[in-house]
């Protein structure tokens, strides 16, 4: 089997660094962030914890899906052009997102 050796990331997100869906997608990550957070802040062990623990676990999966695949795009792009300073900068936002 071949496969190309050169990356076509428009097919993920159309625009590269200023792609509209890589933008809401990160957003979306914002969201899911939160409501990972508000889940396990509300988290009461003594209260239906397999039901609790499931709504944590699912939006911590989302949550590092939502990671995996902004940070796998805006590192292929880095890959791709080391002076795209606006994939620089969505790298920056992303870390941010972790603390």
């Amino acid at each position: 089997m071949n496969y190309s050796l050169t990356w076509d990331l428009n097919t993920i997100f159309p625009g590269g660094s200023h792609s509209k869906e890589l933008q809401q997608r990160m957003a979306t990550l914002d969201e899911q962030i939160t409501e990972l957070h508000q889940a396990v802040q509300s988290f009461e062990a003594e209260k239906r914890i397999t039901t609790n623990l499931l709504t944590i676990l699912n939006w911590n999966a989302k949550v590092s899906n939502g990671f995996e695949e902004c940070g796998s795009f805006i590192e292929a792009l880095l890959s791709a052009d080391v002076s795209d300073t606006k994939a620089k900068l969505l790298s920056g936002e992303l870390s941010k997102k972790t603390t």
